[in-house]
């Protein structure tokens, strides 16, 4: 997209008074914050599992049961991030010559830390929960997929977004979706009381390594191997994608000063949530209470791209959740509640998947479906990487249409705390198999889990949350 693209043109938001009369003073506001945090913290350590998100409908908790398990036994990898589905792992030959591409894409290996990062949280709060030895070292293992995704490499920064066979020989590009994700996760995993202290003191050094080389570099993303010192794969804070990057790109700052205690980074989100991307006429505030909207004209967001939309969701929550300031915080969940009722109509879009695994899975060897060439620019690998033959998608649309999207919305979508789009997402995931599907692309049904006790912890007070505020 070039720069000369025309500017989004919409009016600018009137500042919410800051008046005694305001309908929630700053001290009603801060103690409803200070309940909201008792709640989050009992929560976590279990007593309050509805808030959670754990329905006590028998039929939810064994289908999300199902859905775990097959997560866990069929797609997590040996280095510990996610698959995107049962096939062929890459070879540290086929990493360094760029097969299929110098991306990655249409390999298992290809999202790794966007869907383990997504998924930790939901992990977390069932280890919290369970209290259990099972699901407290799969928390650990998927935390160290994430700070493996970071050090594989030796350029400070660079987020692989999987491993090869070798476990640790990777493809030269990741991306923004895998570096918001591995934020997200990781800070998780730190807020969860789930660490050592030795894992612990481990884990913020990384974060305040990748942060401050990423605010050294103008949070333009580095790539490795062949591409090292020579080409960028993204650009977190000026994106044409308003809404994807803001909501990553402040989550970063954010979760950075919270995790390494350091004012400097907290200060940095102050000055970035009130400025604004390059040839954007709104603040990063401003884009968050507007919601993806201000993405569509320039990326068909619904349905299809949904997917690539759902864990920014995540952090907006998070940074309501993190919020002091009553007038900040009202206009975050105003831009969640926004995107919440637009994507309700998606949940229920496509017919459920069919009851039956195709095997074999027809894009499960990737080796069959790409036309391979050299490479010599990230220009180049797109064009390999478009090559991907019909055949070998077809399979991947279709369950991404009837599972991923609608799971996506339902995740959405839980934060306006509608029964009636709840009631929607129960009956999709109670009516899906998830032992037939062929992607791991379901974790995001755990995930709808989890933002419905994000939403419930916001709207905890009765006022001043989702349901309040208009």
């Amino acid at each position: 997209f070039g720069s000369k693209r025309p500017r989004v043109q919409i009016p600018p938001l009137r500042p919410i008074p800051d008046t005694l009369d305001m309908r929630f003073s700053k001290i009603e506001f801060q103690f409803r914050r200070h309940v909201r945090i008792l709640m989050v913290f009992l929560t976590s350590a279990g007593f309050l599992p509805c808030l959670a998100g754990a329905s006590v409908d028998p039929e939810v908790e064994r289908a999300l049961d199902c859905a775990h398990s097959n997560l866990v036994s069929r797609f997590v990898g040996k280095d510990g991030l996610l698959r995107g589905w049962e096939g062929p792992d890459p070879s540290p030959k086929d990493c360094l010559e760029g097969r299929p591409s110098y991306i990655g894409w249409a390999t298992p290996v290809e999202n790794g830390p966007m869907f383990t990062g997504s998924w930790l949280p939901v992990v977390c709060a069932r280890a919290r929960r369970s209290g259990s030895t099972e699901d407290r070292a799969l928390a650990r293992r998927l935390a160290a997929g994430l700070m493996l995704s970071a050090s594989v490499s030796d350029v400070p920064g660079f987020i692989s977004r999987g491993t090869a066979t070798d476990g640790k020989t990777h493809y030269p590009w990741g991306s923004t979706d895998q570096t918001g994700p591995w934020y997200l996760g990781l800070y998780a995993y730190l807020q969860s009381g789930l660490p050592e202290a030795w894992e612990r003191q481990t884990i913020i050094a990384k974060i305040r390594e990748v942060s401050d080389d990423l605010e050294a570099r103008g949070w333009m993303l580095p790539c490795d191997g062949v591409f090292k010192d020579r080409e960028t794969c993204g650009n977190m804070r000026d994106e044409i994608h308003w809404y994807r990057e803001t909501t990553q790109y402040l989550f970063m700052l954010k979760a950075t000063a919270v995790a390494t205690g350091d004012t400097v980074w907290e200060d940095r989100y102050r000055a970035a949530l009130l400025s604004s991307p390059t040839n954007c006429c709104l603040n990063r505030l401003e884009i968050l209470e507007e919601g993806y909207v201000v993405d569509m004209p320039n990326i068909r967001v619904e349905p299809k791209l949904l997917w690539i939309y759902t864990h920014q969701h995540l952090m907006h929550a998070e940074l309501a959740l993190m919020e002091k300031d009553p007038a900040i915080c009202r206009r975050l969940m105003k831009g969640l509640k926004a995107d919440a009722r637009r994507v309700a109509c998606f949940i229920d879009s496509a017919p459920l998947p069919p009851t039956v695994r195709e095997v074999p899975y027809s894009a499960a060897d990737w080796t069959k479906f790409i036309t391979w060439s050299p490479q010599r620019s990230m220009a180049d690998s797109r064009k390999v990487a478009a090559t991907l033959k019909k055949e070998g998608l077809r399979r991947k649309r279709e369950e991404r249409a009837s599972v991923t999207v609608p799971l996506c919305a339902a995740v959405i979508s839980a934060y306006s705390c509608d029964p009636a789009a709840r009631a929607a997402a129960v009956r999709r995931i109670v009516g899906t198999d998830f032992s037939a599907l062929n992607l791991c692309e379901f974790f995001w049904a755990e995930v709808w889990q989890y933002a419905c006790g994000q939403a419930d912890v916001l709207n905890a007070d009765g006022a001043g949350g989702l349901r309040s505020w208009k």
